[in-house]
């Protein structure tokens, strides 16, 4: 028996098959780094939390193609200690548009809440808040430049009810 969110998910996107599953950092980043740090050298596509235990990197599968990749790990904010990040979310160019982000989201949601966290967020670009918006996360403070990648705003989705004004999830 699989234990929830170590498995495979799949979904018809696009006319064609997406699979997201669990892959290596070093998969993850042969995505993220031509994606999210193009024109950078390769070290600027490592991360501190890429070989923690707790990390989970997940690919999105175009038949046997890496379309997309995402990074989530346990990552405290306040007040949500238990919080979980997202981090590198990267999809080809040509996979753009065909619910690849959306799938590495909601596995990468699942995997949180399976282990426990309270809150889901990431530093993501302003051209991306509407995607992030679709998925229900909400904008949390104002625009930064995160190690000279371009404008920001940090998002967050709550996976528990914490009292919060609203109280919604």
């Amino acid at each position: 028996m699989r234990r929830r969110g170590h498995g495979r998910s799949a979904g018809r996107q696009g006319g064609s098959l997406i699979e997201v599953r669990r892959i290596g950092a070093a998969l993850a980043r042969t995505v993220r780094w031509p994606v999210l740090r193009a024109g950078r050298p390769e070290r600027d596509s490592l991360f501190p939390e890429d070989d923690l235990p707790d990390t989970v990197h997940l690919g999105a599968f175009d038949e046997e193609r890496l379309v997309g990749v995402a990074t989530f790990f346990p990552e405290g904010l306040s007040p949500f200690p238990s919080a979980w990040r997202l981090r590198g979310m990267a999809a080809l160019p040509t996979a753009r548009g065909r619910g690849v982000g959306r799938a590495l989201v909601e596995r990468g949601f699942a995997e949180a809440e399976a282990a426990g966290a309270d809150l889901l967020w990431c530093n993501g670009r302003l051209d991306a808040a509407g995607f992030y918006l679709k998925l229900g996360f909400e904008i949390d403070g104002g625009i930064f430049d995160p190690h000279g990648t371009g404008p920001h705003h940090r998002f967050v989705r709550r996976i528990v009810e914490h009292g919060l004004p609203g109280g919604a999830r």
